[in-house]
């Protein structure tokens, strides 16, 4: 379904940075910094995004570029901007850094800048992944190129939209070696069919090759119904929530409640917020970060130079710990995590549920007479303390004799997700692969799940 793509002649224009350019220009400022530690964080990405078939033909560019500059001076931190990599941004950066770091009180954080080198992948700062993070064919694809391949690829009231990225990171901070990577993430979404009865797949990955179009196609038409839709009916039976929509869950508790931000809470509070330790889910429940694993689009290091590596967040329904940052450190106690995602803030960006034992087979006939909904979008959160949600269910099927019987028509679904984790009934045995946004910094893997209805 999918071939090679070329390279529009508009793709110079948008071209990333060089990351050897990167890698010495940050390497030049740290060194010539006058601070006491110097770090800098490089990020760079260009998201597009490209459909064919249903009601819009989309294509959509963002490009983000930033060097973040933290210094420290006497104890005390500063911090700056940058938008570029050039020598005199970068000089310029670090100066004002500097200025605000002399106005700063004196810091009693956990601080990454002391320990800088303390945490690198290896001597070399290079990544070691069985899996390359950049794929070629990603970087020369186009939104005209891109559409092309779906166009080839779907048939009539067939739609698909890829959504992909490439960019690049990069580490530098005094006494450490320059760390940087080069990284892709292509995101493919098919639907076959219109409105209830359709069919619906996804499926990521760090390369084109990866992402199985023909296998996602065929999955996706497997899952359309012809019959008309029932109305749903509340009858108390189990839902059977899909990977997909699984995973859109998992990544509203990511950002609402294990993210140093979420966490914290703010003004509203958080639900998770000194329950360190506690049972906060079933115990079928155990959920990690893992950017080593392959099928998660693993990343080495974050945007502090800490080193990726699993991390338990939640063993057998038990929290353990959400993502810690410097500020939260200091709070806990603990060590900052390897998840920094910005100046400000860590979250996890590879979660894996542990799977279960049960088969997609069994796992459908836990849930005789209930529902099986394939995705949750859109999905809203609110109410951080008792995190509330509301989401639209699709591609939802009544289930009968342990298959998937007749549609059912879309539903709005308020609800609030501890009460979904702490029901978790049944854990399916296959993991499936999906970008929360876009398929840069990592995906979730999840699985189906079987839900209790209270």
């Amino acid at each position: 379904m999918l071939a090679s793509p070329k390279e529009s002649p508009k793709e110079s224009e948008t071209r990333l940075e060089p990351i050897d350019k990167v890698s010495r220009a940050l390497a030049a400022a740290v060194a010539d910094s006058p601070a006491d530690a110097t770090e800098i964080a490089w990020l760079e990405v260009r998201h597009r995004a490209a459909s064919h078939g249903g009601r819009n033909n989309e294509r959509r560019e963002r490009h983000e570029r930033s060097a973040f500059v933290r210094v420290r001076e006497k104890g005390r931190i500063g911090c700056y901007r940058a938008e570029s990599c050039d020598r005199g941004d970068l000089e310029r950066a670090v100066r004002l850094a500097l200025a605000e770091a002399r106005l700063a009180p004196i810091s009693e954080t956990l601080d990454g800048a002391d320990a800088a080198g303390a945490s690198t992948p290896n001597p070399e700062g290079k990544s070691e992944f069985a899996t390359p993070l950049c794929d070629p064919e990603i970087v020369r694809l186009s939104a005209d190129s891109a559409r092309g391949l779906l166009e080839r690829g779907l048939g009539d009231e067939e739609s698909g939209r890829l959504a992909w990225s490439v960019g690049s990171l990069a580490y530098a901070a005094t006494h450490s070696p320059v760390l940087s990577a080069e990284v892709t993430g292509i995101q493919l979404e098919i639907h076959v069919g219109r409105g209830p009865m359709s069919g619906r797949a996804a499926a990521v990955g760090r390369s084109l090759a990866a992402l199985g179009p023909r296998t996602l196609l065929e999955a996706a038409r497997a899952m359309r119904r012809s019959e008309r839709a029932e109305p749903y009916s509340a009858n108390g039976a189990p839902f059977v929530l899909a990977p997909l929509a699984f995973a859109r869950l998992l990544g509203l508790l990511n950002r609402q409640a294990l993210s140093s931000w979420g966490y914290q809470g703010g003004i509203e509070g958080s639900w998770l917020h000194g329950r360190l330790g506690e049972t906060i889910a079933s115990e079928r429940f155990t959920l990690l970060d893992d950017a080593t694993d392959v099928r998660a689009l693993p990343l080495p290091f974050d945007l502090r130079g800490r080193t990726k590596r699993p991390i338990e967040l939640i063993d057998r329904g038990v929290f353990l710990t959400p993502a810690i940052d410097d500020a939260l450190a200091k709070e806990l106690g603990r060590e900052p995590t390897p998840h920094a995602i910005g100046p400000d803030e860590s979250r996890a960006t590879h979660l894996v549920v542990s799977p279960g034992d049960t088969s997609p087979s069994d796992l459908l006939a836990a849930a005789e007479g209930g529902y099986w909904i394939s995705d949750l979008a859109p999905l809203e959160g609110f109410e951080p303390r008792a995190l509330r949600f509301r989401g639209v269910a699709h591609g939802v099927r009544r289930i009968t004799n342990g298959k998937l019987g007749n549609a059912i028509e879309n539903f709005s679904w308020d609800g609030d997700l501890p009460k979904v984790l702490a029901n978790l009934e049944v854990v399916g045995s296959e993991l499936l692969a999906v970008a929360d946004a876009e398929p840069f910094l990592g995906a979730t893997l999840a699985p189906a799940v079987v839900v209790a209805r209270t």
